[in-house]
């Protein structure tokens, strides 16, 4: 008997989307108080830079994080693509045994159809 399937379930796409905005936002947190630094002009060079600093820091992290989410994401999509392909042939396997067994079962019920004289 071939092994039972597991159904892949997705997140509603609002719940992505939501996600996505969350992480947005936290990301325009963390960079506000560079802008306020560069809006203030009597800010010491040196915390200026060093602001810039650690702000490029943090976009290498979420850029980081973001691949490994990406590559995360295409290992998956790659998983789904090979079930819906197994799922598929299965699928063609299963209707061609039901036209195999459709053809005996139309005769029987022809012959069961027929007049008796």
């Amino acid at each position: 008997m071939p092994s039972e399937l597991t159904p892949l379930t997705l997140p509603p796409a609002k719940d992505i989307l939501l996600t996505q905005l969350l992480s947005t936002d936290g990301k325009v947190d963390r960079l506000l108080p560079l802008l306020d630094l560069l809006e203030i002009p009597e800010t010491d060079r040196s915390d200026l830079g060093q602001a810039l600093i650690e702000a490029l820091m943090r976009i290498a992290e979420e850029t980081r994080l973001n691949r490994e989410l990406r590559e995360a994401l295409q290992a998956d999509l790659s998983r789904f693509r090979a079930d819906n392909d197994a799922m598929s042939a299965r699928l063609a396997r299963i209707e061609a045994r039901i036209d195999t067994l459709m053809q005996p079962i139309s005769q029987i019920l022809k012959i069961l159809s027929a007049p008796v004289t």
